[in-house]
């Protein structure tokens, strides 16, 4: 494992693995778990137990998930959210990413994982970038390491090493195999896939919603069928391209009709090809390759641990789609053999430059892995501390760079809207097939623009271009071009502040004042109407006061949902909260938003700025109007009562402190409920509501979701909130955050380890500490690869260390309660020594104006 060593305690890892730092000096989680054999395993799910656990790495095209099964399930966004080399036993493909051995006495192996081998030496390693197995049997060892290069390209390359350990000769074929299965996420606003049999906490939500999913399963429209017929409908043509060292299944659509190629579609009809490329030459007369999977599958089943399914495979005759690539070995006592490989997905008239750019990557390299690190590293966020006897020395460093990486490595391209996006990932991306909302990808862009200026600028035109000409920001997009409200949610009135809160950081920091400028075409993109960015900050202002406005209490409107989309099952009637309810998450949110506008358009429109300073000064009027003596309330029902006076909502005063509007009696006793109520009591994160409420028709358990769960976006926006007056505070608060407290807190629980969901049950309810399900959403099914718990760690980080971009002035004012250390951005260095403050702007970032450094 080269030089790999404990990076920090070891129970910082929880039950299932500990932290090392590899030989590219960045963090990697080992996975040491046997699953099979280790009943801490087993999570709840709503299908039933399962002890599948998995990792992100990717690219600015791929998002692959690496499992503790020991395969590797790829996704790309091109035309919408689809698996291409999905896990699909019924299909006979096992995923990719997969070492093969076969012997010439008959016998095979994979280094998937199998029950008791992590007691032979068996180890999984989860790392930034990549994900690494080795396995050894009979005396031959297999390194396999499967990595995501930085960059754009549609490329994952994987360093197979193959080693005789054994005293004898040893003869096999060594190969990387590649399974091929296309599975398509159309979007499914109900999630109900076949065997799921817990769909909600109360009989008015349980019983009827089994009875639908019973239906769905029976007629075939379950979740998933619809996504396996599509997969279906695709026959692969297989090439094997000699001069290349390739191998290429290029999928041909069977069925007559399809959308034209430019038009909006429920699915992707036009993949393109897969391939899988050698980049290192092989031994004369020794290359091997197949692209039908069926003989080795039906010969040994047990390699890819799909025994009992090929009743359901394709029908014999027909091809089993695969790519793999190797070679014959006779390899000597102690002799080794390293091979590199690259998978790709393109069209084929690309492949050709896309191999050879892998082909570039690997050339003269010894150490792929090392190489690709050296690529990553500097993207990364990295955090220093002098002495190593800060408590947070052991975990800050390494929780930094992880959060970069996973915020990084999870980005996607989209060709409708012409650009790359960071999704937000967990059960909405990734089993509801939805992509947003704008809300998420805003809190996505704040760290973004100091970790990578072009990718933030291209995340805020992506949310651009998700506005129509009447300003309303669409709540969700999915499959290719589509979008929609989700049901339940075509007017959120939440979205615009977001936008123009990146907006604002964006500009403010990088001094790109050309975006505004730019021309960005409106959704849907045919209809062919566009404006300048400049026009959608009026635009959006514009739909804040006049579409969404005021209600008779002063604060702006509801709608059917602020931040929280669940706000309104906490009113009695539903109707007249839509039409007539009132959100104090928007209006303290609109008193941080609505100053930085006024500054952006001050030179070019000083009215419009004074009109905004103006309305920023009526909410805080309404708000101030609304104190309970205790707290803020949530806002007004649309029937003329507050809510939220007995019950402290978190949501709004996170926004309310940040925006340091208080006076500092109403901050002192806010601060002192928050503490006392949502914080104190929970060991880990802050409670979003104390004490839970029975919602309308008991479709939120108390203490789960926003019924008083506990949320990342909203817990590190309160940690910048604390920050404004009291340091110690946040600094506590953000740790009860981080990976290290959740490992401390819940070391059985699998997920939260390295990456989460965008939200847990409160320790005192049922299911503690685990993630929520409800109806529509089973999120304990994806608990993992939610940007809300890495790009919001990164973006509470940067506010603690004081950074807050301005139009006429950067502001740096550190509020970390030790000293000595240095946040190192791909942008900027903030750094506190000796003493004091300092901040050093990278050659290649704009300087942002006249810098302030305050103690």
């Amino acid at each position: 494992m080269g030089n790999a060593k404990n990076h920090a305690d070891a129970g910082s890892g929880g039950a299932f693995g500990a932290w090392i730092t590899d030989e590219c000096g960045l963090p990697a989680y080992e996975y040491t778990c046997d699953q099979d054999n280790d009943t801490r395993a087993a999570a709840f799910t709503t299908r039933g137990p399962s002890r599948l656990h998995w990792h992100q790495i990717g690219n600015d095209f791929f998002n692959a998930i690496c499992t503790n099964r020991g395969e590797v399930q790829v996704l790309e966004s091109s035309r919408g959210l689809q698996w291409i080399t999905h896990r699909d036993t019924g299909a006979l493909c096992p995923g990719g990413g997969i070492a093969v051995a076969q012997f010439r006495d008959g016998a095979a192996w994979s280094d998937l994982y199998e029950p008791g081998a992590p007691a032979r030496g068996y180890r999984r390693i989860f790392g930034a970038f990549y994900f690494r197995k080795i396995d050894e049997r009979g005396g031959l060892r297999l390194d396999h390491r499967i990595l995501a290069p930085f960059g754009p390209d549609p490329l994952l390359l994987c360093e197979l090493i193959a080693e005789n350990v054994s005293t004898e000769t040893i003869n096999a074929a060594v190969f990387e195999y590649f399974g091929v299965r296309l599975h398509y996420l159309s979007a499914d606003m109900l999630v109900m896939p076949r065997g799921r049999t817990h769909f909600g906490v109360s009989p008015v939500e349980q019983i009827p919603a089994a009875a639908l999913g019973a239906a769905r399963a029976a007629l075939g429209m379950d979740t998933d069928a619809p996504r396996r017929r599509h997969g279906d409908r695709f026959r692969f043509k297989a090439r094997h391209i000699a001069d290349l060292r390739c191998v290429v299944q290029t999928p041909e659509y069977t069925r007559a009709r399809r959308p034209d190629r430019n038009a909006r579609a429920d699915k992707n009809y036009y993949p393109d090809s897969l391939f899988l490329a050698r980049l290192d030459a092989p031994l004369p007369g020794a290359e091997r390759h197949f692209t039908d999977a069926r003989a080795l599958l039906e010969k040994h089943p047990e390699v890819f641990d799909i025994q009992g399914q090929a009743a359901s495979a394709p029908p014999r005759g027909r091809p089993v789609p695969c790519m793999a690539l190797g070679e014959s070995l006779d390899l000597e006592p102690g002799a080794k053999r390293r091979m590199m490989f690259a998978f790709g997905y393109a069209p084929g008239e690309r492949i050709p430059e896309l191999a050879q750019r892998a082909r570039d990557m690997a050339a003269g390299v010894e150490n792929l892995l090392l190489e690709q690190g050296r690529a990553w590293a500097p993207r990364l966020a990295r955090f220093e501390i002098a002495d190593p006897a800060v408590e947070a020395a052991s975990w800050l460093p390494r929780e930094t760079a992880w959060h970069a990486a996973y915020t990084r490595g999870a980005v996607l391209r989209d060709d409708y809207y012409e650009t790359r996006y960071l999704p937000q990932g967990g059960a909405y991306e990734y089993l509801h097939g939805l992509r947003g909302a704008v809300r998420d990808l805003a809190f996505f862009t704040i760290p973004l623009v100091y970790m990578d200026p072009a990718l933030a600028r291209d995340l805020l035109l992506f949310c651009l271009r998700l506005q129509t000409p009447s300003g309303r920001l669409m709540y969700t997009n999915y499959n290719f071009g589509q979008c929609g409200g989700a049901l339940v949610h075509n007017n959120p009135t939440d979205l615009q502040l977001f936008l123009l809160w990146a907006l604002t950081e964006y500009v403010f920091f990088t001094r790109d004042f050309a975006l505004l400028d730019e021309q960005v075409p409106f959704y849907p993109r045919e209809r062919g109407r566009a404006s300048t960015v400049r026009e959608r900050v009026h635009l959006c202002l514009d739909y804040l006061f006049h579409e969404i406005g005021t209600g008779p209490h002063g604060l702006l409107r509801v709608g059917d949902g602020d931040w929280s989309d669940g706000i309104s099952l906490f009113v009695r009637s539903r109707g007249a909260f839509v039409k007539h309810g009132e959100s104090a998450f928007n209006t303290a949110m609109a008193l941080f938003v609505l100053p930085r506008a006024a500054d952006l358009l001050e030179a070019e429109d000083p009215a419009r700025a004074a009109d905004l300073r103006a309305r920023r000064a009526a909410l805080l009027d309404a708000t101030l109007e609304s104190w309970t003596g205790r707290w803020f309330p949530r806002g007004y029902d649309g029937r003329g009562n507050p809510f939220g006076v007995k019950k402290l909502f978190l949501e709004h005063h996170a926004w309310l402190l940040v925006a340091d509007c208080l006076p500092e009696h109403m901050r002192r006793q806010v601060t002192h409920h928050i503490k006392t109520a949502l914080d104190d009591p929970s060991p880990f994160g802050q409670k979003i509501l104390h004490p839970p409420a029975r919602t309308a028709f008991g479709f939120h358990e108390k203490g789960w979701d926003v019924n008083g769960g506990v949320w990342y976006a909203i817990n590190y926006l309160l940690c910048w909130g604390y920050s404004r007056s009291d340091p110690d505070t946040a600094w506590a608060a953000f740790r009860k955050n981080a990976c290290v407290r959740r490992a401390e807190a819940y070391p059985e629980i699998w997920y939260g380890l390295w990456s989460g969901p965008d939200a847990y049950n409160a320790h005192d309810c049922p299911r503690g500490g685990e993630t929520y399900y409800h109806l529509p959403t089973p999120t304990t099914d994806f608990p993992v690869m939610n940007l809300n718990l890495h790009a919001n760690f990164l973006l509470a980080l940067i506010k603690l260390c004081g950074v807050e971009p301005g139009m006429s002035a950067f502001t740096v004012r550190p509020r970390l309660p030790f000293t000595d250390w240095a946040l190192r951005l791909p942008g900027m260095t903030v750094a506190h020594e000796a003493g004091r403050a300092r901040v050093q702007f990278n050659p290649c970032t704009p300087h942002p104006g006249t810098c302030r450094i305050l103690p």
